[in-house]
């Protein structure tokens, strides 16, 4: 199940690249929330850490409960969110900017969830290759059950076998 994280966001005033920098500058990343039911998008600023130690547990699936720190102009009083997007610096790798879509706890949404392979396939005791295509998969979840990871077993995998996206349960 998905651990529910608490991630203060602040009002971001302003859309341009200079308001961007300045947010960078103090350590902090400029982000967006939309979502269905939302008639405006919210511009947010959010310490990337917050953002960094979520995925680090509980991969980019984790659930947000964006929590806001001061008054916002629009009358945002926090949200239920995942993660959409995630810009980086190309070379640093830092995030320099988050999108997260607002969910409601009783619609189901789509999500790419990690998947963990166990065992030793029976075919590299063989001499075989073991080539992973895909390490993660898009699920349809209602927000509550968002496995952190789905576990396939590879143990009974000889040579030339494989395992499809409809074989994982």
């Amino acid at each position: 199940m998905t651990t529910e994280y608490v991630v203060p966001v602040e009002q971001r005033l302003g859309r341009k690249k200079g308001v961007a920098r300045k947010i960078r500058a103090q350590g902090k990343i400029p982000a967006i929330l939309y979502g269905p039911d939302r008639d405006r998008n919210v511009m947010l600023t959010v310490n990337p850490k917050d953002i960094v130690e979520a995925i680090k547990k509980h991969g980019e699936s984790v659930l947000l409960r964006l929590e806001p720190q001061g008054r916002f102009d629009n009358g945002f009083l926090g949200a239920l969110a995942i993660i959409k997007e995630l810009q980086r610096d190309p070379i640093t790798y830092r995030i320099i900017h988050a999108d997260f879509l607002e969910i409601s706890e009783e619609r189901a949404v789509e999500v790419d969830v990690a998947l963990r392979f166990v065992g030793k396939p029976k075919g590299l005791r063989s001499g075989g290759v073991l080539h992973y295509v895909k390490e993660e998969i898009a699920i349809n979840v209602l927000p509550r059950q968002i496995p952190d990871f789905i576990e396939v077993d590879i143990s009974h995998l000889d040579i030339g076998d494989d395992i499809k996206a409809k074989d994982i349960a």
